[in-house]
């Protein structure tokens, strides 16, 4: 079933939440099947399909478990820990809610983090929180590595897989702040709207992946910029020191993704790892 969700979590909850029956799901009409996904997905052409898998997984897993397990309770399962889930996210939320506000009370406006781009007045306490007076660290990468946003390495005696997912291995409020960070300081920052870019055009990276990798960026020089004492600052890909104004032109004139290109990296993607 996993596999015909294309590992969407927010589709497979949107989905099981409505049809937790195995049955119910197999039979449930095409078009209200596709159009819960394409509310629960981002820019994905292939809905149909999409929701013509997941009722042949449900009608095949059906058939595989008729009379050796009991589907009415599977259903019951499903729902009870979907409402689980529910109710553990709130809580995740309501504590880091407080928790944010306990670190602005600490902190306050940290003027070195708040001069990097994308860091506004809720991400910057939680990044000054968490990286302290940076002192842990001994070095940008050893710092990106606590975000838990570099590419996790894994081999065993017969294989070797260098490049797998980021390795989540860090606080996870602090890897999303820095995301949403990275998010917006890509279409302010010429390089690391240039890096995007490359990313993006050159490389056949999807729009998380790439952002990704600038949000690494982002957190390294995160480290940096407090650790030196100087006040992050602008610059084209010379390193020449740059305007806002200018900026925003040079990524407007050589460093905006079209809407071709996004959908020529998302088919790229499709094709070398299944649909997203």
């Amino acid at each position: 079933m996993w596999t015909a969700f294309a590992g969407s979590e927010s589709t497979a909850l949107a989905v099981l939440g409505r049809w937790p029956h195995l049955r119910s799901l197999a039979s449930a009409r095409t078009a209200t099947l596709t159009a819960v996904i394409a509310e629960h997905t981002r820019d994905v052409a292939d809905t149909p399909a999409r929701a013509t898998a997941i009722k042949t997984a449900a009608r095949g897993w059906a058939d595989f478990w008729d009379g050796h397990l009991d589907l009415d309770a599977l259903a019951v399962d499903v729902t009870e820990h979907l409402t689980d889930l529910q109710e553990s996210r709130a809580r995740v939320e309501r504590f880091t809610s407080h928790a944010r506000q306990w670190w602005e009370q600490l902190y306050g406006d940290d003027p070195l983090i708040l001069s990097l781009l994308g860091v506004g007045p809720a991400t910057g306490p939680c990044i000054r929180a968490y990286f302290g007076d940076r002192s842990g660290f001994d070095s940008a990468k050893k710092a990106a590595n606590y975000v838990g946003i570099t590419p996790s390495n894994w081999s065993s005696g017969t294989m070797n897989q260098s490049r797998r997912a980021i390795s989540k291995e860090g606080p996870a409020p602090l890897r999303l702040a820095f995301y949403q960070a990275g998010s917006v300081a890509r279409t302010m920052d010429p390089q690391l709207a240039a890096f995007y870019h490359r990313l993006m055009t050159e490389h056949g990276h999807c729009h998380t992946q790439a952002t990704i990798a600038v949000t690494r960026k982002l957190a390294e020089r995160t480290w940096k910029t407090p650790t030196t004492g100087q006040m992050y600052e602008l610059r084209d890909l010379e390193g020449q020191p740059v305007t806002k104004r200018v900026a925003k032109e040079l990524i407007a004139s050589y460093y905006t993704v079209t809407p071709k290109q996004r959908s020529q990296s998302r088919s790229h993607t499709i094709e070398a790892n299944g649909p997203a």
